[in-house]
């Protein structure tokens, strides 16, 4: 059943392996053994607590920026939005870069 209580038949085995799929994936550039490496990751050092209290603060800070926002918009000071947009884009690339720096230290 799923969350509605409407019942499913799910099959018993999965589907076989289309060969002619990954020679159109192998054609297209995409490295199967890469796909195939991202699948079998090993987990994150991190515990979910630490992932959610991350989570959790980018949140704030996205309210803060959502509240920010509005009353720059409100007061249509555009001097306010394009010195808030360019803080946005500083703050955005930082965690980016915090983000690529993050799965550059999980591949090695």
């Amino acid at each position: 059943m799923n969350i509605l209580g409407v019942a499913r038949q799910l099959p018993l085995f999965e589907p076989p392996i289309d060969p002619a799929l990954l020679v159109k994936a192998t054609a297209a550039g995409i490295d199967i053994s890469s796909a195939l490496n991202d699948i079998n990751a090993a987990l994150p050092h991190y515990r979910f607590n630490v992932m959610v209290q991350k989570a959790s603060e980018l949140c704030a800070e996205l309210k803060s920026l959502g509240a920010a926002l509005l009353s720059a918009l409100e007061k249509r000071d555009a001097e306010a939005l394009a010195l808030m947009r360019s803080s946005h884009e500083i703050e955005m690339l930082n965690l980016m870069r915090q983000i690529f720096a993050s799965k550059s230290l999980r591949k090695s």
